[in-house]
């Protein structure tokens, strides 16, 4: 059996872009028009999974996809990106779900089709899998309903195997910002939201103060989650592979381009519609076994996940 250096648990879809700085969207039968558009590789899990695989991770990839193109379009995108797919159950009564994304500037707004996203359990888990590899990633929780409830049983067997273990919410549709969060903070390792997220879960406005640092998660995780532990690290999105993040150029460009200043003053920059692939860098360290999680030299993610790297070239240093 493959040992794994991650495997990631998340959300398998596409998604469809379409950008405009000054596009409007009206009802009532209109027809708006955008500047740009494109199909790519979507779902917080899948993009991480690629960046991991652009890292250089042996990495496996679990979420459900349909019977159908848009299915099989993933399967393929992530095995050319170099990531297993074997643990991806191929449903027959759902569709592959996915996700339309309008881009105006530095804003966005995601509509979402779950399909089969909402439909992967434990039972389709390769749990001897899962046991064997250095670290586990869960990714876009609030979409995962068939599998939250086991999640918690799940991280009990894993922690105790030596398996570190992330998660990064996502947004959550319902707005509830909860669903058995408490219960499980206390055994994830690293927690990967981003500031919006982590002030929503944090029930805060100041994105400084959504950590267990500025006491965001006092009666959420905080520093007592029920069983007498923290969260080991929270990572907001420029920390993840170092500081200064910000989105670059006008935003016209599909997916938009993001440049981080990492340690030492490297520019690393990559492209994507999702803000999922910081949380390779950290996951790095993880998944090759090294203990700090500290801003890592990363190779360059330039669209990580929609441009495989060309055959027979090694992966370099960063590239400013």
């Amino acid at each position: 059996m493959t040992s794994f250096d991650v495997v990631v648990l998340g959300d398998c879809c596409p998604d469809i872009l379409l950008s405009d700085p000054d596009a409007q969207v009206r009802y009532g039968q209109h027809e708006s028009l955008f500047r740009h558009g494109g199909l790519t590789v979507g779902g917080s899990g899948s993009i991480t999974a690629c960046a991991c695989a652009r890292l250089g991770l042996n990495t496996m990839f679990v979420g459900a996809v349909g019977q159908d193109p848009f299915g099989q379009y993933m399967l393929r995108e992530l095995n050319d990106r170099g990531v297993d797919t074997t643990g991806c159950p191929e449903l027959e009564d759902a569709p592959t779900g996915f996700s339309v994304i309008l881009s105006r500037g530095q804003d966005r707004a995601i509509l979402t089709h779950t399909g089969a996203i909402e439909l992967l359990s434990r039972r389709h888990l390769p749990i001897d899998v899962l046991l064997a590899a250095r670290h586990v990633h869960i990714s876009s929780y609030f979409l995962l309903t068939e599998l939250r409830p086991g999640l918690r049983a799940l991280l009990e067997t894993l922690k105790p195997a030596g398996v570190s273990v992330s998660l990064d919410t996502n947004w959550d549709p319902t707005g509830r910002w909860n669903a058995d969060l408490t219960s499980l903070l206390g055994l994830v390792d690293l927690f990967l939201p981003n500031a919006a997220e982590a002030c929503a879960i944090a029930r805060c406005s100041d994105a400084a103060l959504a950590g267990p640092k500025g006491g965001g998660w006092s009666g959420l995780a905080g520093s007592d989650t029920g069983r007498g532990q923290a969260v080991a690290g929270v990572v907001l999105p420029d920390q993840r592979l170092g500081v200064g993040a910000h989105a670059a150029g006008d935003g016209a460009d599909v997916p938009a381009r993001i440049e981080i200043s990492a340690a030492g003053g490297e520019v690393i920059r990559f492209d994507s519609a999702d803000d999922s692939l910081p949380d390779a860098g950290p996951l790095a360290d993880l998944g090759s076994g090294e203990a700090s999680l500290a801003p890592r030299r990363c190779q360059d993610l330039t669209d990580a996940h929609a441009t495989p790297p060309p055959p027979g070239r090694a992966l370099g240093p960063p590239t400013a």
